[in-house]
Order: C-alpha cells, then sequence, then structure tokens
C-alpha cells in the first residue's frame, strides 16, 4: 500500500473533522495486515473508538485517478460520521455478559494463522481453529484476542460453551443459488423463464447455508444443523467452504454432485476472492446415516 497516499490521506481527514487522527495495523486472517484510521482522543478517553479501514481498493482509486485524493478523504470522514451515529446502540464493552452472550465461533486456517493464533484463544477442529468474536451490534465486532480474555476474567472453555449456545440461538437458512439469481435479476428487471429455472434446480440444484453472522462456516462444528435439510433432500450432502463467512451445500445424490469436480472449483475460488476469508480446500460430507461431517477430499 502506498504509504505516501496513506498519509495524504490522513493529513486531509485531519483538516476536515479537526482531530488528530492515529494510524495502525492489525493482523486479519491468513497473514492479511489491513491499515486503520482512528480518532486519538477518542481512543485515549476509553471509550468505544471505530477503526476505519483504508482498504487496498480505495489507494488503488486514487493511483488510477478513479477519485481524487480529496474524495478519497471525504469518504472517509463520512465514514467516521456514520461510525459515530451507532455509539448509543453499543453496551459496554467492559461487560463481560454482552460479551459472552454475543460471542460466535468464527473458523480459521490452522496453518495461514501461526501470528494470529499466538494472540487469540482458540480450540483446534481439525486443521482448522476456532477463534471468537463477540457481535455487540451489527456494526459493534469485538474480537476476543488473549488479553481481552484475561480481563473478562473467563477461560476458553467459557467462550466455547457460550459460542455453541448461541450458535444455537442463530436463525440460518439453505438458499437456492438458482432462486438468489432469479430475484437478483428481477430486482433488476430481468423476467427469468421459469423452465430454465426448474430445470437447473433439478440438475445442479446448489444451496448456500448462511446465518445473520459473517461465520458461516463454523456451521461446520455442528451436523445436527444438516439433518433436516439433508433427510429432505433424501441425500447426504457435500459441504463446500467457500469462505469464512458461508458454506455451499451440494445433495450427493445430484448427478453433478462429484467430489473431484467441487474441490477444483473451490481450489480455483480461493485464488480469486479476498485471501483474509480463504478457509481451506477441503470439500466436506454430511452422513445421514451416521449424522456426522468428515472431510470428503
Amino acid at each position: 500500500m502506498n504509504e505516501k497516499i496513506i498519509l495524504k490521506l490522513k493529513e486531509l481527514v485531519e483538516k476536515e473533522m479537526g482531530k488528530e487522527i492515529g494510524v495502525t495495523t492489525q493482523l486479519k486472517n491468513n497473514g492479511i495486515s489491513q491499515t486503520y484510521f482512528y480518532i486519538k482522543e477518542l481512543k485515549a478517553s476509553g471509550k468505544p473508538c471505530p477503526n476505519i479501514s483504508i482498504k487496498g481498493e480505495r489507494i488503488d482509486a486514487v493511483l488510477e485517478g478513479v477519485v481524487t485524493i480529496e474524495e478519497a478523504a471525504k469518504m472517509l470522514v463520512q465514514t467516521f460520521e456514520e461510525a459515530k451515529k451507532f455509539e448509543k446502540e453499543l453496551p459496554r464493552l467492559s461487560g463481560k455478559k454482552e460479551l459472552l452472550e454475543s460471542v460466535q465461533f468464527e473458523l480459521i486456517n490452522v496453518e495461514k494463522n501461526e501470528e494470529k493464533l499466538k494472540q487469540v484463544p482458540y480450540i483446534l477442529f481439525w486443521d482448522m481453529a476456532a477463534t471468537f468474536k463477540s457481535f455487540l451490534t451489527e456494526h459493534h465486532i469485538v474480537p476476543i484476542t488473549n488479553k481481552l480474555m484475561e480481563d473478562m476474567q473467563t477461560t476458553v472453555e467459557e467462550l466455547a460453551e457460550y459460542a455453541r449456545k448461541n450458535i444455537k440461538k442463530t436463525n440460518f437458512e439453505f438458499s437456492s443459488t438458482v432462486d438468489m439469481l432469479i430475484e437478483d435479476m428481477e430486482e433488476n428487471g430481468i423476467k427469468f423463464p421459469e423452465a430454465i429455472a426448474n430445470a437447473m434446480r433439478k440438475e445442479a440444484p446448489m444451496y448456500v447455508l448462511r446465518c445473520k453472522y459473517p461465520t458461516g462456516a463454523s456451521f461446520l462444528m455442528f451436523p445436527e444443523v444438516f439433518e433436516a435439510f439433508a433427510n429432505e433432500k433424501e441425500s447426504d450432502l457435500f459441504i463446500i467452504p467457500s469462505s469464512i463467512q458461508e458454506l455451499l451445500v451440494v445433495p450427493a445424490n445430484c448427478k453433478r454432485a462429484d467430489k473431484e469436480d467441487l474441490k477444483e472449483v473451490l481450489v480455483r475460488q480461493n485464488k480469486e476472492i479476498e485471501q483474509d476469508i480463504v478457509l481451506c480446500d477441503h470439500i466436506f460430507k454430511y452422513s445421514r446415516e451416521y449424522k456426522n461431517i468428515t472431510i470428503a477430499l
């Protein structure tokens, strides 16, 4: 990322807001780091302080002339202002009860996150690690670090206990990718032929398992989530971790449900999506007979 652009953005944001801006770099998943701006006096006060991401595409947009650096700075100021609106929603960060009652698992890759796993509590799950995040509101997400765990006077076992309880209370759904495509097209005024839609549903049925939190891959830890859906489809299920945020599910009795082909698609996709949300290259399988999930390939 261009350091000169970051420093110039900082200068412009400070001038616009009349406040001193700090710059920090935080380690995300899979060894990816992200640069953030924050308001220094707010952070020093101990009050909730939003970190505003300086994403790479914003820098690229400036370098490519898509936006001016002044326009980019104004967008960052607007983001700061929007973040401030949600401060009233935020429970006290020091509240152990609020953090535990909103904690969720987030699965990440062990091999790619050696440095991060030194800083956060986790439990191992195959070659993945289940870390923890508290979703206090839609706009305020608190990663649980070793230091925060110590400050809360809690343990990995207690965090895991609450995360299991919370995921069982989390609404989720299996959405047909065909129906999602049709809905998207119709929102744009395009009528999708029903005959083609039915043929696609029959020949290549694929579903997205989603929930309100961007941690959908953690459902791999809970085979019971898949039981009713597998019984409805009268089939075992292939499960594809398309990211740490959601899972793709394909009935194993589908004509095109070939695990080698599915893995090839996953490996190719993992090279194309944002690298901090890649989970792994495994295809998983839910068994109706044993009611468990195993690595298929």
